[in-house]
């Protein structure tokens, strides 16, 4: 973990919250089986906060440490504002009507049974600065706060979500707003239940984005019910080979790639890419892969690979990248091992051993 403060993690301004009291907190629920939302009260009670004041932490700022169990310290100048319930390692917090600067949620540490589910009425930023967070039953973050959630990857810092199986949740992490993802760190999601990720509304990447790395999902690897921009970072989501997809964007808005790493492979290809300034190109069909990389190149050099979750994969896939060009023929292979080197499951410059075609895509804009 990296000491920092919320200077740091700021995006844009959190607006002044209306619509919440002390003795009575509405909250904004998932209904899992729909995208529709329900709306249920929770009753104050004297044993609701369990968060430490603090002094030593930046004004308007909350972090929340995870070893296996959790624990909340909330800056003096909001201690008032926010409400705080921890059951071991799972955390509820709600944000009061009363805040009219911004918040900060810096979530960090480790636990194998924890989560934390968070409500509000405006924007708010969360810094992920060295967290690995399993919740055995259901989603590892649920932010139901439907406004701006700005995502900030703490740099140098690999954070790691997984969920359980068998449960209800829509995804490993939710967002109900829009989300802003920037910072230069790793986020890894692991979906065992539905989708890895699940956004209500659009998701964009930053140019200063790091790497997000979908490793698992029964469902979508990235589920976004607007729009998806790309505009830098690395983006590499690996969705079911069944009906799901590496990347489902609703059919009324587009997948928009202008800068970054994107690849993406699931049983379909569901996105519009109308809004394209950077090229990328996908595969008709489905194709078997097995190995330990995919490898992006053409008949003469290597461009990037990817890391394979397990040894055996099939889908359809899409890939995009800023060496690559509309109209030229991009081949799709694999290998066993590289001789470049791997980050969090990207490789620049592979120089792969043997490598074996698999498939080609053509580029285009």
């Amino acid at each position: 973990m990296k000491r920092i403060t919320s200077n740091l993690c700021i995006i844009a301004s959190i607006a002044m919250m209306t619509g919440c009291s002390k003795d009575e907190i509405e909250t904004t629920v998932n209904n899992e089986n729909t995208d529709s939302d329900t709306t249920q009260r929770t009753e104050w009670t004297g044993e609701l906060r369990h968060a430490t004041s603090s002094t030593s932490i930046d004004d308007n700022t909350i972090v929340v440490s995870w070893n296996d169990t959790a624990t909340v310290e909330v800056a003096y100048n909001i201690y008032n504002k926010v409400w705080a319930d921890i059951r071991d390692g799972h955390v509820t917090l709600l944000a009061s009507a009363d805040v009219d600067e911004d918040l900060t949620y810096i979530l960090q540490g480790n636990s194998s049974d924890g989560s934390l589910y968070m409500d509000g009425q405006y924007k708010a930023t969360f810094c992920l600065n060295g967290l690995t967070l399993t919740n055995p039953d259901s989603a590892a973050i649920n932010i139901r706060d439907g406004k701006r959630i700005a995502l900030y990857l703490v740099e140098e810092t690999e954070n790691t979500l997984t969920d359980g199986s068998g449960g209800e949740q829509k995804a490993c992490f939710m967002v109900k707003g829009h989300t802003e993802v920037s910072g230069e760190g790793v986020l890894n999601i692991n979906g065992n239940t539905g989708h890895a990720f699940w956004g209500k509304e659009y998701v964009q990447l930053k140019a200063t984005t790091g790497t997000i790395n979908i490793k698992k999902a029964v469902g979508d690897g990235m589920n976004v019910n607007q729009y998806f921009q790309m505009n830098g970072g690395v983006a590499i989501a690996f969705g079911s080979s069944g009906a799901e997809t590496g990347i489902d964007i609703d059919e009324r808005h587009s997948l928009s790639i202008s800068g970054g790493y994107l690849f993406g492979i699931g049983g379909r290809v569901d996105s519009n890419l109308s809004n394209c300034s950077q090229a990328y190109g996908y595969t008709s069909r489905s194709a078997s892969f097995s190995g330990n990389y995919i490898v992006v190149g053409t008949t003469t050099s290597q461009l990037w690979a990817v890391k394979l979750p397990t040894t055996s994969y099939s889908g359809i896939l899409i890939a995009s990248s800023p060496e690559m060009s509309s109209g030229t023929t991009y081949t799709i292979s694999t290998a066993s091992s590289i001789g470049g080197s791997e980050v969090n499951g990207f490789v620049e410059a592979p120089n792969a051993s043997n490598p074996t075609q698999k498939t080609t895509i053509k580029a285009t804009k």
